[in-house]
């Protein structure tokens, strides 16, 4: 049975990426990682910072859900084929243009010259789900020479009431080894590959055993939550000066309370996550080159800050949306942009095909 839960917080987690990057056009450090940035700053670090240590490991831990369930119903010939066309042919091609049309972008702002180089840019988390889903299929098929299932070994920890707990030790071992000055530099970094590694590895071992997973963060996600609060109050009040390992302890607490919560609520379909699941993907795709080329013509206008922020996110999003709505009616596009194949209603042409 499909976990609508997940797909919502899948969705979830890349409209949050979008708002993100939105707001990183209104801090100081904005032009240090290429956006165009608004003369006026906000201060916004509260919902940076309460963001920026799940955001993309929450992704990635999804991920690792999302190829457990596709490694039960295919076979590892059909499993490559499926991750190579939704994941590796919408980042080669994104690195060629919706990743690098940013930089060029952003060069022609600040330098007067439309720069262009081959770039992942925002894009760059797809080749890290390839890499761990190659290295997946080969340590299980390993384990299967040996008859070895450490995964489902591991995943009995969740008969326990707080087994689950036992699972942020590998975040906090990676957070004390690598010690970043920036816990959330995950971006083209060791401790970015490592923690992305570790935060796989364990979505695909709970759904190892997804029934008491799902109880187990349904029956404690208010104890993680309120852990998760609390942490995040003494960061916020130490000014975001914190050791990495109570980071990466705050960090899992709120994973878990989040599919808490989720699987609560939002294990259920509609319409509205039927369009949004499918959309997500390719307007997340679309929405840095846009977000720079609106913020070109929109900064240099005389309106507050906050207003600019508001404007940018909604024209980004409509803008998004309507290049998603165009691109997904051109069936050779759709696997650039990491859709499915369009399917053929024709009854007459599929007995042909």
């Amino acid at each position: 049975m499909r976990r609508h839960d997940i797909d919502t917080i899948r969705s979830s987690a890349l409209m949050l990426l979008i708002i993100y990057h939105a707001s990183c056009s209104f801090m100081r450090w904005g032009n240090s990682i290429g956006f165009i940035t608004n003369k006026e700053f906000l201060n916004i670090y509260a919902p940076m910072g309460f963001m920026n240590i799940w955001r993309i490991p929450i992704l990635f831990v999804v991920s690792g859900m999302a190829f457990r369930f596709a490694y039960e119903r295919r076979t590892i010939k059909e499993l490559l084929k499926d991750r190579f066309v939704r994941i590796i042919i919408p980042y080669v091609f994104g690195i060629f243009t919706f990743g690098s049309i940013p930089i060029g972008i952003y060069t022609y702002y600040t330098e007067g010259k439309f720069i262009w180089f081959p770039n992942p840019s925002h894009l760059w988390f797809l080749n890290n789900i390839w890499v761990y889903s190659l290295a997946t299929i080969i340590v299980l098929k390993i384990f299967s020479y040996f008859s070895i299932e450490i995964p489902n070994i591991l995943a009995r920890l969740l008969h326990y009431r707080l087994g689950i707990c036992a699972f942020v030790l590998p975040f906090v071992i990676e957070a004390h080894i690598f010690r970043y000055n920036i816990y959330s530099l995950y971006v083209f970094s060791l401790h970015g590959w490592i923690l992305g590694l570790i935060c796989f590895a364990t979505g695909y071992i709970w759904i190892c055993n997804r029934k008491l997973f799902f109880a187990s963060v349904n029956n404690n996600a208010f104890i993680f939550l309120s852990i998760a609060t609390i942490m995040y109050a003494n960061r916020l009040q130490n000014e975001w000066v914190t050791a990495n390992t109570l980071t990466s302890i705050e960090s899992f607490c709120w994973i878990v309370g989040i599919f808490g919560i989720a699987a609560k609520y939002l294990n259920k379909d509609s319409n509205w996550l039927k369009y949004v699941k499918e959309a997500v993907f390719p307007v997340y795709i679309f929405h840095l080159p846009i977000q720079q080329a609106v913020a070109y013509f929109l900064f240099p206008l005389p309106i507050d800050a906050i207003y600019k922020l508001l404007l940018l996110i909604i024209v980004i999003s409509l803008v998004s949306i309507l290049f998603f709505e165009l691109l997904k009616r051109i069936a050779l596009v759709r696997p650039l942009i990491g859709l499915k194949p369009m399917k053929n209603k024709s009854p007459s042409l599929q007995t042909q095909v």
